[in-house]
């Protein structure tokens, strides 16, 4: 199985997005804890792996929808980061590009809810409904364009805050 989960990755690794290099010390300085949570085939323990080795990128947790069953953005995804943080979901915030999936999941989860903009262009032209602009601005839901925002404006100020 892990054979399985890390096949391909040294001859195509993910893109991973470069903000995360600065913004996640700067997050565990503060004392937040920082949790990805991805709708893929890939094992947690892969993840984590890949992430620290190849970007020194290190998480929290790694939540891996193979591994629990359900993908973003069905609630309990969003429940097994509650429960592994030991917060209940209204104190936490899920950052994330897709709007059907990370806002709304999060949202129904009774998460908090950021949509990362960042990454919107390098996706192809229509690819995602929800980088129409007109969707996002009738929303209400906070918007970053970098992660380094949410530490700007105080958003994760951490336990101590």
């Amino acid at each position: 199985m892990r054979e399985y989960s890390a096949a391909g990755l040294a001859e195509h690794p993910p893109t991973v997005n470069p903000e995360l290099r600065s913004v996640l010390p700067a997050l565990r300085d503060r004392g937040v804890p920082v949790i990805m949570i991805t709708n893929t085939a890939r094992r947690a323990a892969t993840w984590k792996s890949m992430l620290h080795d190849r970007w020194g990128l290190v998480f929290d947790h790694v939540i891996a929808s193979c591994e629990v069953g359900k993908a973003k953005p069905d609630r309990a995804i969003f429940e097994r980061a509650s429960r592994l943080l030991g917060l209940p979901a209204a104190e936490i915030l899920h950052v994330g590009d897709r709007w059907e999936l990370d806002v709304v999941g999060a949202q129904n989860a009774g998460f908090g809810a950021a949509l990362y903009r960042g990454l919107w262009g390098s996706y192809p032209p229509g690819m995602y409904p929800e980088t129409d602009p007109g969707l996002v601005a009738r929303s209400g839901v906070l918007c970053v364009d970098r992660l380094e925002e949410l530490l700007e404006d105080g958003l994760l100020a951490g336990p101590s805050a």
